[in-house]
């Protein structure tokens, strides 16, 4: 909250003309934290390089009689430093992280969901449908199943208008009766889709399309936006989360510190946190274009939302994420009694390679050979 109020009032003082270091003396009179102001100005420059920066010194007597005087200041107070930033407050550690992840190009990502799906739910009105057959048995349930998903990918938003994306998962759970694997993979490369999905020969054997099962299908993404109505393409118009989490920090709140921890060998700072349901809601009402849905009503089988996040002490990127997402029970929900996700980021803006499958052929092509 005082990081947002910071940055409404740096905003405020900008429009009137003043330089950052008029801003800076001007909120340092009226009691601001110099820390704080900082970090404000910080997240300013790195969503607008518009934004108020140091005025130019004109002498390098002037320069050399600064850095002296700040020099003296470092050392004399290194130690009251040093204990500020090995005892750095969950909030700004979070600021930080939030700050740095807006800067993402690239990164690779891997982890798993667990919890208890609804058949029913999942599959909707398909199961009856596919019980009217007489090669298929009835397999509508209202029982909740055992599932597992587990998933990886990599992306590169460097190139913001042709993103390119490569996401895969095993999704293990029971479906018709028994323990199913199906797995998806999917690629995005050039404004074409590249989609493989494997463990459901029988089921596409139904229907004649049993060479769909493992193949890659090659799609364009405009194709896939027009049938399916998903929109592939980035979307300037919707909301920044890093922003909103940024402008709003009390969505979330850190309930424990935990002893500093190490992730596949960088050193993190390690907190448990829970998300505020009314706030983040009340926030997403206030960004919602479309006056025809709640996003309420996405969060309405939700009880409670808690995790902890494990933050790298020198770059302050999210290296693992647990997320514990707690239900109602409603018979309604897909997950009825919620689920837990465990993620894990690493190669935060290293190059990211991507390949187009070699075996690739068109939806046209497995239809002629069907």
């Amino acid at each position: 909250m005082v990081i947002k109020e910071l940055i409404k009032k740096i905003e405020q003082l900008s429009k009137q003309g003043m330089s950052r270091g008029e801003i800076r003396t001007s909120l340092v009179e009226a009691g601001w934290e110099e820390q704080d102001i900082d970090d404000a100005f910080a997240f300013l420059s790195n969503l607008d390089p518009s934004a108020p920066s140091e005025e130019p010194k004109k002498s390098k007597k002037k320069i050399i009689m600064i850095l002296s005087i700040v020099g003296t200041f470092l050392f004399l107070t290194s130690g009251v430093l040093g204990y500020f930033y090995f005892f750095a407050s969950p909030q700004r550690v979070l600021l930080k992280m939030v700050m740095n992840v807006s800067n993402l190009t690239t990164f690779e990502y891997s982890g798993d969901i667990e919890g208890k799906a609804n058949i029913d739910q999942v599959l909707g009105a398909s199961t009856s449908i596919l019980g009217e057959n007489d090669f298929v048995e009835d397999t509508s349930t209202s029982e909740a199943s055992n599932t597992t998903v587990s998933f990886s990918g990599r992306t590169d938003i460097s190139n913001i208008e042709q993103p390119e994306v490569l996401f895969s998962s095993n999704i293990n759970s029971e479906l018709m009766g028994e323990v199913t694997t199906i797995g998806l993979e999917v690629r995005l490369i050039q404004d074409m889709l590249y989609l493989k999905v494997g463990g459901i020969e029988e089921l596409l054997g139904f229907f004649g399309l049993q060479a769909l099962d493992n193949q890659w299908i090659e799609l364009e993404s405009s194709d896939v936006e027009d049938s399916v109505g998903i929109e592939l393409d980035s979307d300037e118009t919707s909301p920044d989360m890093m922003e909103v989490l940024a402008e709003n920090p009390e969505v979330i709140i850190i309930t424990e510190k935990f002893p500093n921890d190490e992730i596949d060998g960088v050193g993190t700072y390690h907190y448990a946190y829970e998300i505020e349901k009314g706030i983040l809601i009340q926030i997403l009402r206030e960004l919602s274009s479309d006056s025809s849905t709640d996003p309420g009503e996405s969060f309405q089988d939700v009880e409670s939302i808690t995790g902890e996040i494990w933050i790298g002490k020198k770059d302050y990127y999210p290296y693992k994420l647990t997320l514990n997402v707690k239900a109602n029970g409603s018979e309604d929900a897909i997950a009825s009694e919620g689920f837990d996700l465990t993620l894990f980021l690493k190669s935060f803006n290293q190059p990211v390679q991507i390949d187009v499958p070699s075996d690739v052929m068109t939806l046209e092509e497995v239809m002629y050979q069907s």
